[in-house]
């Protein structure tokens, strides 16, 4: 009797495990992540467990109620976060900023990857807790951190048919390089921060990025497999880039399009927000292109055409770096529409230009002698109570003497990649953003 009882006992028991092992974490001890099923708070241990539980929805075009899953602690991912057909998320912080990391194994992929046709992420902007709208939540790459990950993909990647990426205030895509130095997958391997590619360039369903606010900043492009255009923002292939709010700044690009790039048969509209303080490196062609804030296109392919009706010359757009780089690159070198600016215009600004070198060249005629006799020593302008390391202080006596980043790296025998670091730790301690700023303050 008492054996048979036993058996009913561990039966039943395993019934009851067997039952319970298919219901989701129910507890907020452990849980990284959290979403809304059916009227109750459902917990999970890992993000990648919440994204796969939200439902397949190609019906709900309007995109007006993506389910929402708050982020309950700090991550790292060491593969990338998908968004399939037909899911519509929205990704927030909750009782605290979150930060989603990349792993220092995980190189090869965006951190986040919108690839799925008809699909959507939503970054911030709680519809359903508007406690959790005040947190932010950052998606870091890395590559301020010590020691830094070099990546070899762009941060947020959006390429699925109709796939669109949402983006709100307090949310910051930063500091992803993307060095690419693998040929993993070619829809990935463009841009540092964001990537706009719609996967089938012959669809008339374009991938979307609608930046309505938050931060892209401090993200590197060094690709070596292909052009290392766009810092910030890359957008190709009948991908289409729509910025009315936020802030692009202190991206870099090793060739063009520091803030933004736009190649070929990708758009550009922009009606907020602003781009400033990026920067292009090596510049392009002959002529030496730059495009600090924006590239639209190469000038020497008829098929690319710099959209004019989209960026106007009042649109908060600045640039830092070489003082012959253009804020914005495209056809003509436009800032505005065809046609705005007359002819008597034109000769007033080339008579203040003429005006303007020649009382450049009296003053530095006067001061040259002047400054070669007293020097003014790089070591004694930097204040007392900053304290720089050995290397911060050999680049910041270099860009003094007017050398620039990569003249910098060669006397010093260190790479782009590494003087970027020691600037960006310079600026931060001397409070400024960049090596013009930086000229400007301490050399004069």
């Amino acid at each position: 009797m008492l054996s048979k009882l036993l058996a009913f006992i561990l039966l039943f028991s395993f019934i009851i495990f067997n039952a319970l092992a298919d219901i989701p974490v129910n507890d907020a001890t452990n849980a990284a992540a959290s979403r809304m099923e059916n009227g109750s708070i459902v917990y999970y241990e890992s993000l990648h467990e919440a994204i796969i539980a939200v439902p397949a929805n190609d019906s709900r075009f309007d995109l007006s109620s993506p389910d929402e899953i708050t982020l309950l602690a700090d991550i790292t991912l060491n593969s990338p976060i998908d968004v399939e057909d037909g899911q519509h998320i929205r990704l927030l912080a909750g009782g605290d900023n979150r930060t989603i990391r990349r792993g220092s194994d995980f190189l090869d992929f965006p951190v986040i990857w919108v690839k799925g046709d008809n699909s959507s992420l939503h970054l911030g902007l709680s519809y359903l807790n508007e406690a959790a709208a005040e947190y932010e939540l950052i998606i870091d790459g890395g590559f301020a951190s010590t020691p830094p990950i070099e990546a070899n993909a762009v941060l947020v990647a959006v390429n699925g048919l109709g796939a669109q990426l949402i983006m709100h205030d307090g949310v910051y895509l930063q500091n992803n390089l993307n060095k690419s130095a693998s040929s993993i997958d070619p829809f990935v391997q463009h841009g540092g921060g964001v990537l706009i590619r719609t996967r089938d360039d012959l669809s008339h369903n374009p991938s979307r990025f609608i930046m309505k606010g938050g931060v892209i900043r401090g993200n590197v492009n060094t690709v070596l497999n292909a052009p290392a255009y766009g810092g910030g923002v890359y957008i190709s292939g009948f991908g289409t880039f729509i910025m009315e709010g936020g802030e692009i700044s202190g991206n870099i690009a090793q060739r063009a399009g520091g803030g933004v790039f736009i190649y070929g048969t990708g758009s550009f509209v922009k009606s907020g927000g602003t781009i400033s303080s990026n920067m292009a490196m090596d510049g392009i062609g002959t002529s030496r292109i730059y495009g600090h804030a924006i590239v639209t296109g190469i000038i020497e392919t008829s098929f690319f055409r710099y959209r004019n009706d989209t960026v106007h010359e009042h649109d908060n757009l600045s640039y830092s770096g070489s003082p012959d780089g253009r804020g914005v690159y495209g056809e003509d070198e436009r800032w505005s529409s065809p046609g705005q600016a007359s002819n008597h215009y034109v000769l007033l600004v080339i008579l203040f230009i003429v005006l303007l070198l020649f009382s450049g060249f009296i003053f530095y005629r006067k001061t040259k002698k002047k400054k070669d006799i007293n020097p003014l020593p790089a070591s004694i302008m930097i204040p007392p109570e900053v304290k720089l390391s050995i290397r911060e202080r050999e680049v910041f006596n270099l860009f003094i003497e007017g050398k620039t980043a990569k003249q910098t790296a060669l006397e010093l025998g260190l790479t782009i990649s590494s003087i970027n670091y020691y600037s960006e730790s310079l600026y931060r301690k001397l409070g400024i953003q960049s090596r013009t700023e930086l000229l400007v303050k301490y050399r004069g």
